[in-house]
């Protein structure tokens, strides 16, 4: 039910990612989406 809808949209520090190797010092965009998409009665 929440294929394709964005949460959370941010321009993180490269250092905080697994990609830190890559270009130190940039930003990278970070995306997420929900984190659980069971239909339950508590969260």
């Amino acid at each position: 039910m929440n294929y394709g809808q964005l949460a959370a949209v941010a321009l993180d520090p490269i250092e905080k990612k697994p990609l830190y190797h890559f270009y130190p010092g940039r930003v990278i965009l970070s995306i997420g989406s929900y984190g659980c998409n069971l239909d339950r009665l508590y969260t």
